[in-house]
């Protein structure tokens, strides 16, 4: 990272050309956002802490849709996520690394479709389905296999049974509840609506139960960053011998 020559304290990717300039969009007390500009073309779109430190680059095609490599850091200046954009839409590896610079999962998006997973403290604790950057389809917070809340999107709408769970494992008072294109109905309401359309997820009673199974797309997720990790233990011994 170089320093800004219109903005100094602020990092910028040594990708981006000197000529271009930085304009800042907005500011608050933890972060400062903003985007690169050569012309009217904008090159990316760019966060930092309030440190100075860029946290966040994603850049853009000609039409201002991401188009590249986006890269999420902490403070520190260490890569923690990064996703490959195609002309707008999500498309190939998003990644998630851990303290060493290593995979901890490597899920995979298909023209803007896939799943977000992500990892704290070495657990799985986020399973969001996504379109087009919009909630579509399962969402599951905490433990996979025993959740603390569970619900179903439609295009960014809740439509679907959402359901929250106390530490017991027991619901919370007023679930499960029902949604039909983010409007809150009666279970029979949306009984009746479900027998008709095919994207609301049926109802059942066993489900209310807080026990899940792991989604195979975690599994896999988890396995494609084993197996990625074996293979840069390989590269870096090979490179090391190579001295």
């Amino acid at each position: 990272m170089t320093p800004s020559r219109s903005l100094p304290s602020l990092e910028r990717p040594d990708w981006i050309s000197p000529d271009a300039r930085i304009v800042i969009k907005g500011k608050n007390d933890e972060s400062t956002w903003g985007e690169a500009l050569i012309g009217e073309r904008r090159l990316a779109q760019l966060n930092w802490a309030a440190s100075g430190r860029l946290i966040h680059e994603k850049p853009l095609d000609a039409d201002g849709e991401g188009h590249g490599i986006e890269i999420q850091l902490d403070d520190s200046g260490r890569i923690i996520w990064s996703a490959r954009w195609v002309h707008g839409k999500v498309h190939g590896p998003a990644i998630q690394f851990d303290e060493r610079g290593r995979p901890l999962l490597v899920t995979h998006f298909a023209h803007g479709r896939g799943t977000d997973i992500w990892m704290n403290c070495g657990k799985v604790t986020e399973i969001r389905e996504i379109e087009d950057g919009q909630l579509h389809g399962l969402v599951r917070w905490g433990d996979p296999e025993k959740p603390a809340e569970e619900g179903y999107f439609f295009r960014g709408q809740r439509h679907g049974i959402f359901r929250e769970w106390r530490p017991d494992g027991k619901l919370r008072k007023g679930f499960p509840r029902f949604y039909i294109r983010d409007s809150k109905v009666t279970r029979s309401i949306y009984m009746t609506a479900q027998a008709k359309d095919p994207s609301l997820p049926r109802y059942d009673p066993q489900a209310n139960s807080d026990k899940r199974t792991t989604p195979n797309v975690v599994r896999e997720s988890l396995g494609r960053a084993k197996e990625l990790r074996r293979e840069l233990e390989i590269i870096d011994r090979v490179q090391r011998l190579g001295r």
